[in-house]
């Protein structure tokens, strides 16, 4: 059986530098945040209309926390769609948590079970 050390092996180095060769490599630091700002296309708000209303508060009184669901709502001056688990549902005060964002009622346009 031939040795590692004579087939061009290098001794393993400390656990700290062995684990700094896989962390990730952020080349363009914002980039991604700035990717994402450009996916925004400003839109004036749109109010729903009456069907579109009983259609949402519909599927809010279904929504369960730890359901995976798609949810487009008005964020400052743009349309956002985000998916994710819902994390916390407050009817009483007309919001709900998506991972670590709050999202109002008021600016929901559209939920759909993922």
């Amino acid at each position: 059986m031939a040795s590692k050390a004579g087939a061009g092996f290098k001794p393993s180095s400390t656990g700290v530098d062995r684990a700094r060769q896989f962390m990730p490599f952020m080349a363009l630091k914002g980039y991604f945040e700035l990717c994402r700002e450009q996916e925004r296309c400003p839109a004036p708000r749109r109010e729903l209309t009456e069907e579109e209303a009983l259609e949402l508060s519909r599927m809010v009184a279904s929504l369960q926390r730890g359901d995976m669901v798609r949810i487009t709502f008005y964020d400052q001056d743009a349309y956002v769609t985000r998916q994710g688990v819902l994390g916390e549902l407050v009817p009483e005060l007309r919001f709900l948590r998506l991972v670590r964002q709050r999202i109002d009622f008021d600016d929901i346009v559209s939920i759909t079970p993922v």
